[in-house]
């Protein structure tokens, strides 16, 4: 394996274990395992992860979860040791602190981009209301793996207008991301 490429990967194995492979440029500072790392091992289905760099070797993984219905979005960080943050909790941090009243459907898709602090903005597509249709939120998740208290419990709402039915908002989820990061790191 080349020490010099930064890469993590990202595996679906049997439907249920999220694995992360995780190549340092630090040479021999990360021991991962030769089938990877699980991120979050819960029985239920992970899929459709992204990932962000937390700036100091590491990075930050989120995911759409299927461990409760109708699904969650979760993250967790893997340190530049190669081992997951013991400051976050086992499976992984939900990124919806506190269930949404009336939830029609879950949360799927997300993107990531990195907060510049050690944390990240994760944004998704939203299924919570049988009036908007498919909406944008994004959540802000700290360093230490604690959900902003400056942003909504249930995630802030980026883009919640009515759609014609089978119609996604206009706004891409990789540059809300990157917007509501760049908001953060001007203090705003």
């Amino acid at each position: 394996m080349n020490t010099r490429t930064r890469s993590l990967q990202v595996f679906p194995i049997f439907a249920a274990v999220a694995l992360c492979t995780l190549a340092s440029s630090r040479i021999a500072s990360a021991a991962f395992p030769q089938l990877g790392l699980a991120v979050c091992n819960d029985p239920n289905t992970q899929q459709n992860s992204a990932i962000t760099t937390d700036g100091a070797g590491g990075a930050i993984v989120a995911w759409q979860d299927s461990r409760t219905a109708p699904g969650v979005i979760a993250a967790h960080h893997v340190l530049a040791s190669g081992q997951l943050d013991p400051a976050w909790p086992l499976q992984g941090r939900v990124l919806v602190g506190i269930p949404v009243p009336n939830a029609n459907g879950g949360q799927f898709l997300p993107s990531i981009v990195s907060d510049g602090a050690g944390g990240a903005i994760v944004a998704w597509n939203d299924l919570r209301s049988a009036v908007t249709g498919i909406d944008l939120y994004a959540q802000h998740v700290l360093a230490n793996g604690t959900l902003d208290p400056a942003w909504p419990a249930t995630g802030r709402a980026l883009s919640a207008a009515p759609t014609a039915p089978g119609q996604i908002g206009s706004m891409s989820l990789r540059s809300t991301c990157w917007r509501a990061a760049s908001s953060i790191r001007r203090g705003r």
